[in-house]
Order: structure tokens, then C-alpha cells, then sequence
């Protein structure tokens, strides 16, 4: 009975060989090998290893760990290795099976590092850190330091710096601290230690870490985002259309907002990591809203590029209509009273 259940299931990967296994991973990279998103898919759904994938991204960071590599013209083992592993990290099982512990701290660091310093500026830094360090006990010494700062961040002076440099922006401290806290105090905590490793005491490692926070993010409506290249200028200023849009076309939401005492201050637009092209509506920084269908709300650069060109449009009509208002009463100010005229001319004649 037992030999009839297991008949009728599905077959596991722990039914066949390893080499069969194998064979059947190898095959399905080769048969997808222009389309890596469905390669890894396919890897996913069935738990299955490429050893072509493994090996690539192991030489990748041999490759990488060498000073002397050339970045401008990498080996096609670096360009791919990232690539897989950019596409993989979403996957937690796949990472395991590909990678080992210390390859996924390499590639998390140099991921990591490479959104504030570049990838040669991560790769000089990763190459300094000492393994010897005891990283926990230096950390412990500036914890409650940057907690504190993570919650009083309109008052540090990176991020007066970022603000005085947006346009279209007016910060009062007490109503405009940034929603995603968390991510900043994160992004620090994680900045400090690496810089520990360094070799670097705690206080100034914790110094370098928020200064080197402040430079490398901006402030869009109430959220810090990365500063990708390409980023608009009055970014800011869009993320508070694309807010007001979205509350004058879910009128149910809006009303459920306005019913728990959610202010439009608290919604603002947060991108995709690394990108420019696709941003979520976020509520306190961090949660993802839906609209009356039940739908995440996202919006593209070019929707938020629509809204600022119709804002635009609308402010130029306003200051139109304003100034045949104003010329019209100044016409009718300077055009003489008839009636007034005739009544004055005839007292004279009589």
C-alpha cells in the first residue's frame, strides 16, 4: 500500500540521481539562455542547482576580489555572475543552493556598498576589512547613538544639507520628518559596521556613515531615496502630485483615510532600488497602498512626468486668467463714466 501511495505523487529531485538532476538543470538553462528571469524560474520552481550558474558566480568573485581587475572591460564570468545574482537574490532557496555562507556575505556587501560608493569604491573598501575585528563589540558602543539619530533626523546636519538642495521643498522640522526611519536607521547601522571592519574606531565610523547616508540620498515628498542617476529634479514636487492624484481617483480610500485621521502627508512615492523608472506609493514610509480596487498603487516616470507637465499646464492657465482679470479691471478703471460726463457738461451749459 505504501509503494501504491508513493506511486501516485508527483516525482521529487530526491528521486533521481544526481546526475540526472543534473542534466535536467543544465537543460533548462540551455533552452533559456536569452531569458534569464524565466531560467531562474524554472531553477525555483523546482529546486534545482545549475552548476553552470554555481561556477559563474564563484569565478565572478575571484574575479572581483583581484585589484588589478579592469572594471571598464570586466570578464563576461563578472558581467553574468552579477547578473545571476541580481536576479537570484530575491530567492532565498536558490541562494542557498548556489552559493555558500561567506559567497552570499560577498555578494550582499558588495551589493550593499555598491549603492553609496560604486562598484570600485565598494570593491577598495571590501578588500581593507579585517576578518580579526570583534564588529559586535565596537557596535554595541554607538547602538543607542544611532537610534537616537535615526529619530531625530531633521535636525542632523547631512540632512539640512540634502534639503537646502531640493527645490520646490520647504522643511519644517517639527511637521517634515521622513517616514522611513527604519530604512535610515538601517542603511547607517549597516554602513557603520562595514566601515568597523575597516579597522576604523566606532564614533567616527558612525560619523562617516551618516555623512556618506546624507550624500548619496535625497528626500522625495516624506521618504529618503537612494540618489539614482537621472533622478528629477522636482522629484519632490511630483510625489506630492502623484499623492493628490491618487486621492482624487480612489474616492473610497481617500474617505477610509480621512475616517483614521491619515493625513496626505503621511503617502509619498518610494522607487524600486537602483531605479528611476517604477515608483510604489508608500504610507509612514514604509507600507504599500492600494487603491479602491485593491490593487498596489505604482506609478512610472513618465505618469509622474505627465502630472508635473499638467500641473505646469494648469499654473500657467491660473496666471492667464489672472492677468486678463487684472487688465480688465484696470480697462474699466480708465474708461470714462459717460453718463457722468453729460450730467457735468450740462449743470455748466445751464
Amino acid at each position: 500500500m505504501g509503494l501504491a501511495m508513493k506511486s501516485s505523487l508527483a516525482p521529487s529531485a530526491g528521486d533521481f540521481k544526481s546526475d540526472t538532476i543534473k542534466k535536467v538543470a543544465d537543460k533548462i538553462v540551455i533552452d533559456n539562455i536569452d531569458n534569464l528571469d524565466e531560467t531562474l524560474r524554472l531553477l525555483g520552481q523546482n529546486n534545482l542547482k545549475s552548476e553552470r550558474f554555481a561556477g559563474t558566480m564563484s569565478a565572478a568573485i575571484q574575479f572581483l576580489d583581484d585589484p588589478n581587475l579592469d572594471l571598464a572591460d570586466p570578464p563576461q564570468q563578472v558581467t553574468l555572475g552579477l547578473a545571476i545574482f541580481q536576479k537570484m537574490k530575491m530567492n532565498e532557496t536558490l541562494l542557498d543552493l548556489h552559493l555558500t555562507d561567506t559567497q552570499q556575505r560577498f555578494f550582499n556587501t558588495l551589493d550593499f556598498l555598491d549603492d553609496i560608493h560604486g562598484t570600485r569604491g565598494a570593491l577598495e573598501i571590501m578588500r581593507q576589512q579585517r576578518s580579526d575585528i570583534d564588529i559586535g563589540i565596537k557596535y554595541d558602543l554607538v547602538r543607542d547613538q544611532i537610534e537616537t539619530m535615526s529619530q531625530d533626523v531633521v535636525n542632523q546636519p547631512w540632512y539640512i544639507d540634502i534639503v537646502n538642495a531640493l527645490p520646490f521643498v520647504e522643511i519644517e522640522p517639527e511637521q517634515d520628518q521622513p517616514m522611513n526611519l527604519g530604512y535610515v536607521q538601517d542603511t547607517v547601522s549597516r554602513l557603520t559596521r562595514e566601515y568597523i571592519k575597516l579597522g576604523m574606531d566606532p564614533e567616527p565610523a558612525l560619523e562617516r556613515a551618516a555623512g556618506d547616508f546624507g550624500k548619496t540620498h535625497t528626500v522625495v515628498g516624506n521618504n529618503y531615496v537612494l540618489n539614482v542617476r537621472g533622478m528629477p529634479q522636482n522629484i519632490s514636487q511630483m510625489s506630492d502630485l502623484a499623492v493628490q492624484f491618487f486621492l482624487d481617483q480612489n474616492p473610497n480610500m481617500a474617505a477610509l483615510y480621512d475616517e483614521q485621521e491619515i493625513d496626505s502627508s503621511q503617502l509619498g512615492i518610494v522607487n524600486i532600488t537602483g531605479s528611476i523608472d517604477l515608483w510604489y506609493l508608500t504610507r509612514d514610509g514604509g507600507y504599500l497602498v492600494r487603491d479602491d480596487r485593491g490593487n498596489f498603487v505604482t506609478y512610472t516616470l513618465n505618469d509622474l512626468k505627465l502630472f508635473a507637465e499638467d500641473a505646469e499646464k494648469d499654473a500657467l492657465a491660473d496666471t492667464n486668467a489672472s492677468i486678463r482679470e487684472s487688465a480688465a479691471e484696470i480697462e474699466e478703471r480708465d474708461e470714462p463714466n459717460t453718463a457722468l460726463e453729460i450730467a457735468a457738461a450740462a449743470a455748466v451749459v445751464m
